[in-house]
């Protein structure tokens, strides 16, 4: 779908795409993500997520955190509903930590939330 929009004749332009005349977001737009940290208590688990992590995987991401630090934020959508980054939040929550980086993406539509939970996982 995306590759459609992007060679649609709208879409092709010299300089390039320009997000909004193809319908793709614009990742410099404020509202597209906005890094913060968050109690690891406040984040709310998706009910319906399809992914499962091991204990060795969850074991895995957080040696990750100990050696590299957190290098990849939790996903989070309206609600405070985790997106993406779960295992992320178990790894976080075996260190013992309090709060965790988190990108807001509180401006995605239902749609858009589960294209992005699905293109994630």
């Amino acid at each position: 779908m995306i590759t459609s929009l992007v060679n649609s004749p709208a879409c092709r332009k010299a300089a390039g795409v320009f997000f909004g005349e193809c319908g793709l977001s614009d990742p410099m737009r404020p509202e597209f993500g906005k890094y913060e940290t968050m109690p690891v208590d406040r984040l709310v688990p998706y009910a319906r997520n399809a992914r499962t992590h091991s204990d060795q995987q969850v074991a895995e991401i957080a040696a990750s955190i100990v050696e590299f630090g957190f290098t990849n934020p939790i996903l989070v959508g309206a609600g405070d509903m985790i997106l993406a980054g779960h295992g992320r939040l178990l790894a976080a929550q075996r260190l013992g930590l309090v709060e965790v980086p988190v990108i807001m993406l509180a401006h995605l539509n239902e749609a858009q939330r589960r294209a992005l939970v699905i293109a994630d996982n």
